[in-house]
């Protein structure tokens, strides 16, 4: 049996935090940044929660 595919979110590469540089207004460069840290970290639990998954559905 094989495991589900994992979402294709999770391979999606991070991104840069200088592609988001660029403005005069921090505050706004800090939200971007901010917002670009915690979509990445939900992508990276997807990964890791199927692997858990997985691993203990074979007694891993």
């Amino acid at each position: 049996m094989q495991p589900a595919p994992l979402p294709i979110e999770a391979r999606l590469p991070c991104t840069d935090p200088a592609e988001l540089l660029g403005g005069r207004d921090w505050r706004l460069i800090v939200g971007r940044m901010g917002d670009a840290l915690i979509t990445c970290e939900g992508r990276r639990g997807l990964a890791v929660q199927g692997y858990d998954g997985l691993a203990g559905a074979v007694g891993g």
